[in-house]
């Protein structure tokens, strides 16, 4: 799987490109922390996973980043790490 990170640009849309990616991927595949969400999912690219979770498309036109994750580094919980490290083995990571 690949994993991308995603960054609404706009505070108060932060919660509704949540729940968007909920409804949008399986429970296991949404990381969420405080300042923007990770999403794991095969096959898709980063304009198709901001498509898919209404970032610069007709129909929601919420601003926001999307990111593919290839590297990482960083200080956060042991869960984050975790989530991060299953994920990316399921790709042969």
């Amino acid at each position: 799987m690949q994993i991308y990170a995603v960054f609404s640009t706009l505070d108060y849309e932060h919660d509704q490109i949540v729940q968007r990616a909920k409804a949008q991927y399986t429970a296991p595949n949404v990381f969420t922390i405080p300042s923007g969400i990770l999403v794991a999912s095969p096959g898709e690219t980063s304009q198709e996973v901001a498509s898919n979770l209404g970032i610069g498309n007709d129909k929601d036109n919420f601003t926001g980043v999307v990111v593919m994750v290839n590297y990482y580094w960083g200080f956060h919980n042991k869960d984050l790490w975790e989530w991060m490290a299953a994920r990316s083995k399921r790709n042969g990571n």
